[in-house]
This record gives C-alpha cells, sequence and structure tokens, in this order.
C-alpha cells in the first residue's frame, strides 16, 4: 500500500519577529494544503484553514502530519 503524496510547507521563525511576508507570499502563490510556521516564542499551537503555528519543540511532531 502507497501513501498519497502530500507535502507540507514548513517556515521557521526565531523570536517574536513573524510577521515577514515570504510565508503568505508562497500561499498566495501556490495556495498549498497546509503550511507550518515554528516560531522560537513559547505557547500552544494554533491552526486556521490548515496553517499551523507551532512553538519550535514541536519540530518532532512534523513527521507525523
Amino acid at each position: 500500500m502507497q501513501k498519497s503524496a502530500c507535502s507540507s510547507i514548513v517556515e521557521v521563525k526565531s523570536g517574536s519577529r513573524t510577521r515577514a511576508r515570504s510565508l503568505r507570499s508562497y500561499v498566495e502563490r501556490y495556495a498549498p494544503a497546509r503550511t507550518v510556521r515554528l516560531i522560537g516564542g513559547q505557547g500552544a499551537p494554533s491552526e486556521s484553514d490548515g496553517n499551523l503555528v507551532w512553538p519550535l519543540y514541536y519540530t518532532q511532531f512534523l513527521r507525523e502530519l
């Protein structure tokens, strides 16, 4: 049995400056099904419309997507 090919776009940001437009521009141009932004701050993970925002220590869960 073969899994379907699905990729997730991952952006890594350090600290609290997470307003860069690189991921947003990519989403507008290519419309991926899912994106993940890893940020250096603490906090609980969040999601909206397939766009995940995770703290860096959640990197261990990327394979499970």
